[in-house]
């Protein structure tokens, strides 16, 4: 929480007080044979996820085990520094037509027209006009 803080604030930006970190396990009927593990942040009192990449997968092979599990979970804190670095580099990315840029990686992404148009307003209204960077473009999405 402290290294996302901190990056905030070498960019001029607050990170809110509440801020919390989620792990979330998912796992398919057979227990053990495969499970994906989710890493994000929840940001404000809201709560709102901050999708920090893609899952750690321990694949369905039959032999999977509680142990390749853990080493799984062993991996999130180094998941969430190597995020943490690749959000950073969102900060040195403007786009001069945020609006075009979000509406093209979300349908690029598979996202329905509809919601996509939804968000690039929902955007527009609160961003405004003019140059962002890319975080604030991949917040938005």
């Amino acid at each position: 929480m402290d290294t996302y803080r901190e990056l905030l604030l070498q960019y001029g930006l607050q990170a809110d007080n509440v801020l919390s970190a989620l792990i979330r396990v998912q796992t398919s009927d057979v227990g053990v044979s495969g499970a994906n593990i989710y890493y994000s942040l929840l940001l404000g009192a809201e709560k709102k996820p901050l999708i920090l990449g893609k899952p750690l997968k321990l694949e369905h092979t039959n032999n999977a085990s509680i142990e390749d599990f853990s080493q799984n979970m062993g991996q999130i804190f180094a998941r969430y520094q190597e995020a943490i670095g690749d959000l950073s580099k969102l900060f040195h990315v403007y786009a001069s037509y945020p609006a075009n840029v979000m509406a093209s990686v979300m349908i690029k992404a598979g996202i329905s027209k509809a919601l996509t148009a939804q968000t690039v307003e929902q955007f527009k209204a609160g961003h405004g006009p003019g140059i962002c960077n890319g975080y604030d473009i991949y917040c938005g999405i």
